[in-house]
């Protein structure tokens, strides 16, 4: 009765699905999604890549205001203003109450405004730098998503093809049952077998259904339920021994951090500009009473900057000693790096030879053995065991060929997007 149920429920999922490829096809609604595609939904979907946009026009925007010079303050007051006796109060009655308006500005250095525009300049760049690794991260996880899925349908096409030719498999052994050349152990092994195929069947779907899933979190829940378009090519990585430290030299994740040790060497410029101390100059204008004379007043002040040496040139040691730390940093991380694109690189080289002995090797060996087990049990001078056998080595060999396509395809999608491709701006 089990196996009479999951025989049902395949057939309704093999017409629910053959239904829905023919309404698709019928509407012309469904075009293929291409890895390119894919890229460029996921760009366009993703607001960390506004973020960093945002955050280089910021920074771009303060270097334009810290090159200007500083607005002047306009001031006001009372000065001299009597509070007692028969004066109190009066704005015009004391020769010495006045009343004053002036303006003053800080003198800032062009040396200092300059410096100030560099370090935000720098950070706008630093800004379009994160943009770029993370354009690189979404590239890669994107096409990873992209090839799990599609290894995945594959996967579930396989074991379907398996599931049909398993049931032929069952018709021949109640035909041999039934003419007295087989035994009902062997009937009952053959349905086992089909419903262990169902059972199989069963967790692919749900691994179909979490490749979709992972793929839609970058591209959206619609685009991800599209039929996928053929691979590109992943026989040429964009990397290769030899100079890898000049490759990777774009590498945005290194890129970014030569611009964060460049922000700490502009903000050293800062600190060295501001150990000279800026002039603030004022002139203002004080009225008196009509009995008395009207006054102008100009005046000048600075900082003293009597303990330099523990505030302004401790600032200075503290930002060149940043940049010291972002300059091991990276070349630190320099080295990481071209580790792991050595290990990618082997690591795609080595599977590629591999798939090369499945092709060539392994999966028709299988293949043969399947039919001479086949043939041998028809003919009565093999037992079914032997057929089962082969098809259950036949399958788990080509699932084996995909998972190794799968882990392949994502090498080469870690080793084409380490510097990004493209894309249109979101």
């Amino acid at each position: 009765m089990r196996i009479f149920f999951l025989r049902r429920a395949w057939h309704a999922f093999v017409a629910c699905s053959a239904t829905s490829m023919l309404v698709s096809t019928a509407n012309g609604q469904v075009d293929a999604l291409s890895l390119d595609e894919a890229l460029r939904l996921a760009s366009e979907r993703s607001q960390q890549l506004v973020a960093d946009s945002a955050a280089a026009t910021a920074a771009r925007e303060r270097a334009v205001a810290a090159e200007t010079r500083p607005d002047f303050t306009l001031t006001t007051g009372i000065e001299n203003l009597p509070i007692e006796g028969p004066h109190d109060f009066s704005l015009t009655k004391d020769f010495m109450t006045m009343t004053s308006i002036g303006i003053e500005r800080e003198l800032v250095s062009e040396t200092k405004r300059s410096a100030e525009a560099v370090r935000y300049s720098r950070e706008a760049e630093a800004a379009e730098a994160s943009r770029s690794l993370e354009l690189a991260i979404l590239q890669q996880q994107t096409a990873v998503a992209w090839f799990d899925r599609l290894y995945t349908n594959r996967a579930s096409e396989l074991l379907a093809a398996q599931r049909a030719s398993a049931d032929s498999l069952v018709t021949a052994a109640e035909v041999a049952y039934g003419n007295g050349r087989g035994t009902q152990s062997d009937v009952l092994a053959a349905h086992e077998a089909v419903a262990r195929s169902d059972d199989t069947i069963a967790a692919m779907q749900r691994e179909v259904a979490l490749a979709r899933a992972r793929l839609a979190r970058w591209i959206g829940d619609d685009a991800a339920l599209r039929p996928l378009a053929m691979p590109p090519q992943t026989d040429v990585v964009a990397v290769h021994h030899g100079n890898l430290d000049q490759q990777l030299a774009q590498h945005p994740d290194l890129l970014l951090m030569r611009k964060r040790e460049e922000v700490a060497l502009a903000e050293a410029e800062m600190a060295r500009a501001a150990r000279r101390p800026s002039w603030t100059v004022g002139v203002s204008y004080q009225e008196r009473g009509s009995a008395y004379d009207d006054m102008m007043s100009i005046n000048a002040s600075r900082p003293l900057g009597w303990r330099r040496s523990q505030r302004q040139d401790r600032v200075l040691a503290a930002s060149l000693a940043t940049a010291a730390q972002a300059r091991a940093e990276r070349e630190e991380e320099t080295r990481a790096h071209v580790l792991e694109a050595h290990s990618l690189i082997e690591t795609w080289t080595s599977n590629r030879a591999r798939l090369e002995r499945f092709a060539a090797t392994l999966v028709p060996l299988a293949e043969q053995r399947v039919v001479a087990a086949t043939a041998a049990y028809r003919a009565g001078s093999g037992p079914l065991n032997d057929v089962l056998d082969a098809r259950t080595t036949v399958i788990e060999t080509k699932l084996e060929q995909l998972t190794l396509e799968t882990e392949t395809a994502k090498v080469w999608a870690e080793l084409e997007y380490l510097i990004p491709h493209a894309t249109s701006t979101p």
